[in-house]
């Protein structure tokens, strides 16, 4: 493995090597199944909250996972997730894939510590996308599968709203971000890099995209612009600081959803909640 894996293990916030089991420190130093597979069955790249992201690419026979590469990009105890999630579903049936748990892969590693279990979640959230990406070429494959019929249902059978919250400082969206979860219908997702938010709309599909003005890497109008060339219909809701005049001037074209004021509260987010819940009709 290249020095700086191992530069990113000593130094790690968890501790250093003598800190971490030898089973989680193997596959991080030496994953399994490292990589993209070339004209795969189905692929998908999850993003975490953390930023840091999995892509997973499968091969199906007969129903089969063949052959499965991860390619991580991220600390040690996401690259560690990737391959050891790759280890248990290499050679599973496409059902048995929908089953694997996020404990399992912790299992494989021998543990991990309680702020990272997010990134088995995501390592099996990358593996169940990509045999949903599979499911999506594979009609005859899907009908098949009770699992993948099962997550076709929202819970509760209510329609969820995914909506994405992009800002580098969180406590602007603080008081509109604790609104919004109020409500069973909505999972929330944060990041503050534009890189990661293009990343997360093409893999998570979110229902609405809120940027604060302040984001890391990114002017704001132009994101706008880019979350559209990843998704022409995605809606977005943008924190300006601009007269409503000299804001619609400069999104014009963009199809922004809302201009919401610096530091949202409550109001605005039962406002864009509400209109949000009429264009998905729910």
């Amino acid at each position: 493995m290249p020095n700086n894996m191992e530069a990113r293990v000593s130094g790690h916030e968890s501790g250093g090597p003598s800190t971490l089991g030898e089973k989680l420190l193997e596959h991080a130093r030496f994953p399994r199944n490292s990589g993209v597979l070339g004209s795969p069955s189905g692929r998908a790249e999850v993003v975490g909250s953390c930023g840091d992201s999995i892509e997973v690419s499968i091969r199906v026979e007969n129903t089969r996972i063949a052959e499965v590469n991860a390619l991580p990009h991220g600390c040690l105890f996401t690259v560690a997730c990737a391959s050891a999630m790759t280890q248990l579903a290499k050679g599973i049936s496409l059902e048995k894939g929908l089953e694997l748990l996020p404990e399992e892969v912790a299992g494989v590693l021998g543990g991990l510590p309680e702020d990272h279990l997010h990134c088995a979640r995501m390592a099996i959230n990358a593996l169940h996308e990509a045999i949903g990406d599979h499911y999506g070429r594979n009609r005859a494959d899907a009908a098949s599968s009770p699992s993948f019929q099962r997550s076709l249902e929202p819970p509760g059978g209510k329609m969820m709203l995914k909506i994405l919250l992009v800002s580098s400082e969180p406590k602007n969206l603080e008081a509109f971000s604790r609104a919004l979860a109020l409500d069973p219908r909505v999972s929330l997702i944060h990041t503050g890099s534009g890189d990661d938010a293009l990343k997360i709309a093409g893999s998570e599909h979110p229902n609405l995209v809120v940027l604060d003005s302040a984001i890391t890497g990114k002017a704001l109008l132009k994101l706008v612009a880019e979350l559209l060339a990843v998704d022409a219909m995605i809606n977005t809701a943008v924190v300006s600081g601009m007269d409503e005049e000299e804001f619609h001037e400069a999104g014009e074209g963009l199809g922004i959803m809302a201009r919401l004021p610096e530091r949202p509260g409550a109001a605005n987010a039962a406002n864009l909640l509400a209109a949000l819940k009429r264009i998905a009709g729910i």
